[in-house]
């Protein structure tokens, strides 16, 4: 048996043993579980209480540990590439673990343990790669340290437990076998409120001695005394050598914890990057609100990835400023702000929000009002008859204005409109000189002021921008650039849309991006249900004002927003534990950025994936949290929409009732989920993805049976 064989059946026969020990010895698996043995022993006044730090003060949300030296590895290739040094991440990695052992057996021959700390091992790192020596070695070591302080956690519980022994003024130390110094343990301690519970720390590699020899503790003893009581998580370095030696121990072995770690370990080399993002940047929230879990599981991987692969695409468009769209764009920006301050180090242009709707442009954007603008809005999957009313406030205009006018050609403002072209005294209407003189003076009154408002915020007059929104069809975009077609302040618009619809639009401009979903190279099949998830994003992401219907001058001459409340705004409880928890996803997913380190790109089509699985087959919890939720299509009719249907026993007994209360719902796939037949989500999924059946022909028949969304 070769020395390589022997040290693996030593390592191997060392794992089955001390597994097979844990399973029969007293052990404990929690912090809860040592706390009430540890407050007994209070009332000892010569107890000295000692912690191990790794795995039992504070834990890594990493798992291998040596996740960390492959990120610093992956840092140190670029500082030397930035040198015109070539060295790949696995070649410092390789010259990382020669130097470690040079050092560690250099320490063995002057009569210490086989310890090194990670400023030697960077020094020398960087002495054999640099041979100029520019580069700075400590900036090395503070990325390295960085990556510790966003790796770590406190451990759950532990933090009462130092609390509670420390109000009995005893004496509270660490006891550490680390690479790491007392200066960069402490620092780690600090950054978690932990530093100022311990009076001393006994670090392996500054003081030149390991637990595995006993040596450490030894040292230990002489510095304290034996009245010592040590907790660890290592069932050898933590428990027999120091019980040996008289040292009273107190194993954790934390179930928990360790299929956490097991977890991390299996996802850490899967196929599926978002899983295992999300299974280090994810915690135990304190918020049991269902809402809140929506916001944080849901909406706020999805809105992160956009917003994240918005800036790394705006970047290489060079936008000189990012603006979100009102409404969803409020939670869109403060996404935005929480990834440029924490990822981007505030090195990207600033955010501002955009009050501006369809109802905001579509007046100053028109053109000619005949026809033609009538049956655009007829063309709506649900509308097949509208008021002239309807469609001169659609277009933000006072139809009270207009009432004397069509009165002289026999028409009512609320007529209904069926078919515009075959209507002598509509045409009648159009064609009358006082009817367009006052909506074309209307429209350039509209114009001014719409792009005093553009001016004000910092739009008109730069190069370069982002017009950033949930959903779309690029038709504001487009119809603000027509606008303004021609104004020399007007800037070039880059258009970025969480799902890019089509919905008869026809836009195809390479201004106009759908980042997580894009009609013109997205599959078909997932089209309808990314328009849901785009409609949740704009029924839960914006803050608690109306739709933006204008703009008025203030007495001071600046130009605000006009807003129009809906009854949206009555859901506002509902929005906002939403609003918090996606948010609170985002902030967590960019401070532990550096520790997956992916690229962004690559994380678009786990996140697709996921939507769509949760669109298609949400949890009935989910779905129960958000029955209540109506939302409110504005244009050009104001149109209550409930998100989900209560379907009832007896409807299974009706398809026709049954079929109208799907469909008839903005979340078919909730409404089914409701229901109390498990199968029915997979049948319809079926049945909508199939590429003989079109959903919007059954939507549109379902909808001839009844009236619509009533």
């Amino acid at each position: 048996m070769n020395l390589n064989m022997k040290k693996l059946f030593k390592i191997n026969y060392w794992d089955m043993i001390t597994s097979e020990m844990a399973n029969h010895l007293s052990s404990y698996h929690s912090i809860q579980d040592i706390r009430e043995i540890l407050f007994a022993q209070i009332n000892d006044n010569n107890t000295i209480f000692s912690f191990d730090i790794f795995d039992t003060i504070i834990i890594r949300k990493i798992d291998p540990p040596y996740l960390i030296k492959q990120l610093s590895a992956k840092k140190t290739s670029e500082i030397l590439k930035n040198h015109d040094i070539n060295a790949t991440p696995n070649d410092i990695l390789n010259h990382r673990k020669i130097i470690e052992y040079e050092l560690q057996s250099e320490a063995f021959k002057n009569g210490n343990d086989r310890e090194c700390n990670l400023d030697n091992v960077i020094k020398e790192l960087v002495n054999r790669l640099d041979s100029s020596n520019n580069i700075n070695f400590n900036t090395i070591i503070d990325f390295e340290i960085e990556l510790e302080k966003s790796a770590t956690c406190v451990m759950p519980g532990i933090l009462d437990v130092l609390r509670t022994i420390k109000r009995a003024d005893k004496r509270i130390i660490g006891i550490t076998e680390t690479y790491l110094s007392k200066i960069q343990i402490n620092t780690l301690l600090e950054y978690r409120g932990l530093k100022d519970y311990f009076d001393e720390l006994y670090v392996s590699s500054d003081i030149g001695l390991s637990k595995n020899t006993g040596n450490l503790y030894r040292y230990v003893i002489k510095k304290e005394s034996l009245n010592i009581t040590h907790v660890g998580d290592n069932y050898k370095l933590d428990h027999i050598i120091p019980a040996r030696l008289g040292i009273k121990t107190l194993w954790l072995h934390d179930k928990a914890e360790l299929k956490r770690k097991s977890k991390l370990r299996k996802l850490v080399n899967n196929k599926n990057k978002m899983e295992y993002i999300n299974a280090i940047v994810m915690r135990d929230n304190e918020k049991p609100d269902p809402l809140y879990k929506i916001g944080y599981h849901v909406l706020g991987p999805a809105l992160t990835v956009f917003i994240h692969n918005i800036m790394e695409q705006s970047k290489n468009d060079n936008n000189q400023r990012m603006f979100f769209i009102a409404r969803d764009g409020y939670i869109l920006k403060k996404i935005y702000d929480i990834l440029r301050h924490n990822i981007y180090k505030d090195n990207l242009p600033l955010s501002r929000y955009m009050c501006m709707s369809r109802l905001s442009i579509k007046l100053a954007s028109l053109k000619a009002f005949g026809v033609g603008e009538i049956d655009a809005y007829l063309k709506r999957d649900y509308l097949n008859y509208l008021a002239l009313r309807n469609l001169l406030n659609s277009y933000g205009l006072e139809p009270n204005e207009f009432v004397e006018i069509a009165r002289k050609y026999g028409i009512d403002l609320d007529d209904l409109i069926y078919s515009p072209a075959q209507d002598s005294r509509l045409n009648a209407l159009l064609d009358n000189h006082e009817f367009q003189c006052k909506i074309m003076g209307n429209s350039i009154e509209a114009k001014n002021i719409l792009r005093e408002y553009l001016l004000n915020i910092g739009f008109m007059g730069s190069e370069r921008v982002a017009f950033i929104d949930a959903q779309g069809t690029g038709i504001s975009q487009m119809l603000l650039e027509n606008t303004f077609l021609g104004d020399n302040d007007y800037p070039f618009v880059h258009g970025y849309y969480f799902d890019l619809a089509n919905n008869g639009s026809n836009i195809d401009s390479p201004q106009i991006n759908g980042i997580i979903f894009d009609w013109r190279s997205d599959s078909k099949n997932g089209e309808r249900l990314f328009e849901i998830f785009g409609s949740l994003i704009e029924l839960f992401s914006h803050p608690n004002h109306g739709v933006t219907a204008g703009y008025k001058r203030r007495c001071d001459g600046k130009v605000i927003p006009i807003f129009r409340k809906t009854p949206m705004e009555d859901q506002y409880i509902i929005r906002s534990k939403i609003i918090d928890g996606a948010i609170s996803y985002a902030r967590d997913y960019s401070i532990s950025f550096d520790l997956h380190n992916y690229n962004c790109n690559n994380l678009i089509e786990d996140e697709k994936q996921k939507i769509k699985q949760w669109i298609a087959f949400p949890s009935k919890k989910d779905v129960s949290a958000l029955k209540d939720v109506v939302a409110i299509d504005d244009w050009p009719i104001e149109i209550s929409i409930p998100l989900v249907k209560q379907l009832k026993g007896v409807d299974l007994l009706r398809p026709k009732t049954f079929a109208q209360k799907v469909i008839t719902s903005l979340w078919p796939e909730g409404t089914l989920r409701l229901s109390t037949i498990p199968t029915l989500n997979w049948l319809f999924y079926k049945i909508t993805s199939s590429k003989i059946i079109n959903f919007r022909f059954i939507k549109k028949w379902i909808a001839s049976l009844s009236v619509i969304y009533q």
